[in-house]
Order: C-alpha cells, then sequence, then structure tokens
C-alpha cells in the first residue's frame, strides 16, 4: 500500500475516486467546523466559494447530525459512518472522534493513542482510503500524522489464498485540514535546546531559534511523511520472526539504509562500521560475543555514522566539529532467555526483542533524510540471538566486557545489558559523545513501573531527562523518568569472583533503575565528566500493541535530536 500526506492547499491532491471511503479525525469541535465543507475535502473540482450561500454542501445536515450524536467519553473515542454523494461521487464518510477533554499532563495533547485505534477501524477496507486530520493546531501534525502510520503495518506472511493477501494494494491518503503556510506555524517539536558540550563555555540551555537543525527548505508535510515512514519501517523489523530477521538480515537492514542515504548525495557524510562473530571476541566485545556465540548466525556490532561535511554545517558550527550524539540500540533478535530459559508462555513474541536497535536503524535514516547536520550522529546496533546450543553462555560463566570490567553471569535471560553495555562504552571510546541515548526492551519490570504506553528513562540529567518527557509528550513516544539513584543500585550486582554480576540480588529494589545502572556502569568515568548527558530508554512494553509493533522510539531520537 501506499501512504502520503498533503496539506490542504497540496496541488498533487486530487478529487477522491468512486466509492472511495474518507475518514474525518479530530476532536468533536473540530468536525462540527469540518463537517460543513465535506464536498470540498472530498472532490477537488469543488471549491468553498461555489457551495451554497450557508457555505455549505446539500451533505452537512446529515454530518451535523452525526457529530452531534458522537459521544466519546474522557477515555474512549467514538466513530460513526454513512455513505453520502458527494458531487456524483459516492463516498463512505466515517467521523472519528477522539476522546473528550484535554488530555492529562502525563499524555500527549493530541491523544495519538486513540487515533490509531480508529484508523485501524477502517485501515483493513477496500479501496482508496483519504483521512482528514482536523486539527485544532498545526503543533499535533506530527504526533497524529505518525499515529496513522502506525496503523498500517508493513510485514505481512499471510498466503495468495487468504482474504486480506488477495486484496489489491490500497492508496492512503493523509490530508490536514490546514494549508501548507499555516502548517509551518508548528514548532515542529518546539522548547529550548539543553546544551551538553563539554566545550561549551556556558551551561544555560539554547534559545529556540539559535540553530537550524534540520533542512529549512523541508515543508512539515514532508517532515512527518518522513518520520511515518522511519515509524513503519521500524514496525516492519519488530513484526518479522527470527527465522527472517535474523542478525545477518539486520546487517542487511542497515546496509540498505546506507545504501538509500548515499542515493541522496550523502556519500561523502555517511559510512558504516560491522564487527561480527569472532572479530567481536578478539577486540574485547566480551558482552556481545558471550551472548550471541551460540546462535546460527553471528553477534555483530554496526556503526552507522552520519559527519556533516564542511560545507553542509550550519554557520554557528566551527570548523572543529562538537561532539556526538550517540545512539545504541538492543538488538537481540530473539531472546530464548539462553540457559536460563524462559517458559513457553514467556518466550513467544521474543523476536520483539530487537525493538530498540530497530527504532535507532529507522531514526537515523530519517534524520539524515530530514537533513540533518548540527553535529556528528552516530548509530550503534548491538546484534545477537540469545540461542540454547553447546556453545551458548552458562550461569556462573564470567565475561570480560569492552568496558575492561569482568561480570559473573548469574542469569543469561539478563542478556541485553550485556550487549548495551559493550555498545556504550565503544561509543565513549571511540565516538566523542556529549549525548548517549541507548534504547531497549531491557525488563519487565518497565511495564511495572511505568506502563504499556510510557516507555522508563533512566537519566543522569535533569534537563536532559525533562526535554525527553517533553518531547515523548508533542510526538506521542511518552516516557517517563525512573529514579536514578546510582548509590542504591550499584550493590545489587556485587560478586566475590568478578567486578560485578549481571543480574541483581534483590528483584524489590527498582529492577528498571538497576538494570539501567548496570549499563551506566560500564560507562562511569566518562558519567563523571562535564557535559556528559546519558538516557537509557526501556521500552520493553510501548514497543507492540497487541500482536503488532509500534515503531516506538523514532519520534523521541528524532524530536530528541532538535533540541539537543
Amino acid at each position: 500500500m501506499s501512504l502520503r500526506f498533503y496539506a490542504l492547499d497540496s496541488p498533487e491532491l486530487r478529487s477522491m475516486e468512486q466509492h472511495g471511503h474518507f475518514l474525518m479525525l479530530g476532536t468533536k469541535v473540530a468536525l462540527d467546523l469540518c463537517c460543513p465543507n465535506l464536498a470540498f475535502y472530498v472532490n477537488r473540482a469543488v471549491k468553498v466559494s461555489s457551495l451554497d450561500a450557508t457555505g455549505s454542501d446539500p451533505s452537512a445536515p446529515l454530518l451535523s447530525a452525526m457529530a452531534n450524536d458522537l459521544t466519546p467519553t474522557f477515555d474512549r473515542h467514538f466513530c460513526s459512518d454513512t455513505w453520502v454523494d458527494v458531487d456524483g461521487t459516492l463516498v463512505r464518510v466515517t467521523l472519528g472522534c477522539l476522546p473528550s477533554g484535554e488530555a492529562s499532563r502525563h499524555n500527549c495533547p493530541a491523544k495519538p493513542h486513540a487515533a490509531t485505534e480508529i484508523v485501524k477501524s477502517v485501515a483493513n477496507g477496500e479501496g482508496p482510503l483519504r483521512i482528514l486530520l482536523a486539527l485544532t493546531t498545526a503543533d499535533h501534525a506530527v504526533a497524529l500524522g505518525t499515529a496513522v502510520a502506525r496503523a498500517f503495518p508493513m510485514y505481512s506472511r499471510k498466503s495468495n489464498g487468504s482474504s486480506s493477501a488477495s486484496k489489491p494494494p490500497r492508496n492512503v491518503e493523509v490530508v490536514f485540514n490546514m494549508t501548507m503556510e499555516a502548517l509551518a506555524s508548528c514548532t515542529f517539536l518546539g522548547g529550548q535546546g539543553v546544551n551538553f558540550s563539554s566545550d561549551s563555555g556556558s551551561d544555560e540551555p539554547g534559545k529556540q531559534g539559535e540553530h537550524q537543525v534540520f533542512d529549512a527548505s523541508m515543508t512539515m508535510v514532508s517532515r512527518v511523511e518522513a518520520m511515518a515512514a522511519g515509524i513503519r519501517l521500524s514496525a516492519r523489523l519488530v513484526d518479522a520472526p527470527a527465522n527472517e530477521m535474523h542478525t545477518d538480515a539486520m546487517v542487511e537492514e542497515a546496509r540498505q539504509v546506507l545504501h538509500r542515504l548515499r542515493r541522496l548525495n550523502l556519500q561523502d557524510s555517511v559510512s558504516m562500521t560491522v564487527l561480527r562473530g569472532e572479530e567481536l571476541r578478539e577486540k574485547g566485545f566480551g558482552g556481545l560475543y558471550g551472548v550471541g556465540k551460540a546462535a546460527e548466525h553471528p553477534p555483530a556490532l554496526v556503526v552507522l555514522s552520519l559527519v556533516p561535511r564542511a560545507n553542509e554545517r550550519p554557520a554557528s558550527t566551527p570548523d572543529t566539529l562538537k561532539p556526538s550524539v550517540v545512539w545504541v540500540g538492543k538488538g537481540i533478535v530473539y531472546d530464548t532467555g539462553g540457559l536460563s530459559i524462559k517458559t513457553k508462555t514467556g518466550m513467544p513474541g521474543m523476536k520483539r526483542d530487537m525493538g530498540g536497535a530497530a527504532a535507532i536503524l529507522a531514526a537515523f535514516e530519517v534524520a539524515a533524510r530530514l537533513g540533518y547536520r548540527k553535529r556528528p550522529l552516530h548509530a550503534i546496533l548491538c546484534l545477537a540471538e540469545n540461542s540454547v546450543a553447546a556453545k551458548a553462555t552458562r550461569p556462573d560463566d564470567i565475561h570480560e566486557m569492552y568496558s575492561g570490567k569482568t561480570v559473573e553471569i548469574n542469569n543469561t535471560d539478563a542478556e541485553g545489558r550485556l550487549v548495551l553495555g559493550d555498545g556504550v562504552a565503544y561509543a565513549v571510546q571511540h565516538l566523542a559523545p556529549s549525548v548517549l541515548v541507548d534504547m531497549a526492551t531491557l525488563t519487565g519490570a518497565q511495564g511495572v513501573a511505568t506502563g504499556l504506553r510510557h516507555a522508563a528513562l533512566y537519566c543522569n540529567d535533569e534537563r536532559l531527562e525533562a526535554a525527553a518527557v517533553e518531547v515523548g509528550r508533542a510526538t506521542g513516544d511518552l516516557t517517563h523518568p525512573v529514579p536514578y539513584a546510582p548509590e542504591f543500585f550499584q550493590h545489587e550486582f556485587r560478586s566475590s569472583v568478578a567486578d560485578m554480576k549481571n543480574s541483581v540480588a534483590n528483584r524489590e529494589n527498582a529492577q528498571c533503575s538497576c538494570a539501567g545502572q548496570f549499563i551506566g556502569a560500564q560507562i562511569s568515568e566518562w558519567l563523571g565528566g562535564k557535559g556528559h548527558g546519558w538516557i537509557h530508554v526501556d521500552m520493553a512494553y510501548p514497543v507492540h500493541n497487541g500482536e503488532r509493533a509500534t515503531g516506538y522510539g523514532v519520534n523521541l531520537l528524532v524530536g530528541l535530536l532538535e533540541r539537543l
């Protein structure tokens, strides 16, 4: 299927086809305002000035009555539909009303969670689908536009005989109820930048407008379309099973991202390095190698880099590049638990354990497509399958991490922190980050701590933590902090024979924070340096909704770039 985005005055937008489906989505107030102009939204040959004296078309009374009958509550959306003849074109019209009232302070004001569910309810039909996003403010364009993308997963292996596989590809058009000029007033993600540059003489947050982070020539529609594509890419990778999306396949996906970006004339700006198999062991990646050495497809470390060329840097950027931003993603393509094996009900769904790496790979491509050039950006994918075989790591084994620390394994099902520990240690030793973000489906404790929709943040800097929470609310990738107190958590990993164990002694002591602290222990000296910000994002539950991936993390990562 194709998914395209348009402003109300986009010249490419055409009249809908006969028997198409038109979804008008928004708050009750926004729907009331848009219903009278249905003909204009459906048939581009109809101008608002040519409608009757009241500015309405003949279907307006019916749609207004439908809108009046919508009864959403604060926690429930509501839909209603009918067939309408619009200037000779028969169109199925659905009104999708978002929950009533204002969103709570820990939710996104645009309520994208409900928007995705509304779109899902009409996503599997046949024929063309046009979705009008009835925005009440341009600042909701990112959250609602990308919410639509989450309703259209790309991965399917249904056979040709199935009803869904035999349908022709569906064309989906998403139209904002604003002109390109009006959408340009969107602050994108807004707010002040956060200065974490170690060579800066000031610790004060930067002011909005001091620099242009992304390509200023891109329209808001183009930005949303790029982010939507990234979300669908991430979700496709997560939805694919491990017999297809193994470590070698993930390396190839990264290589395809590199090729696509080079076709955008970024040859000198983007590069890729791959370490895999025995090379990891030889170079000291004891955590990553130890987790993945028993699998059929070898573990791998992939580093994608976007380093601005001199003529691409903003004028405010000196010849000496600022410290980099580094993203590190957990890419466990399947997690059996290893010899500490999971149960028959706990193992299904573990194909999603590479959701952090999938989000980071997709976000890297989005950032490059949006023209990010402010400072070097690196994306590290820590890829392995936690398998059961003769070479599998045993409880009681000791591995030496890339940081030089030794780790006694007391739980082979606490493997994500081992691969991430090597990834972040490599980042601080070789890539000069001032901001380091690791993202992972790390713990079941995340769902207990912050729920199904909010990722957990373990962060060493209050300003960076606040920026991540704000970006999450603006874009729909919700986050919430968990306690950052290394002095309360590090003792959980004490070992008599190594520097530390890999799993906690007391499972009642903030497991989500403890898991993050294990990763932080691999970069403790770097964290003690001035101007170094680190966020650990545990998104074990937001990575999926039911049996489908959500593409969580792309909006959050790209949004944070604008704030740094």
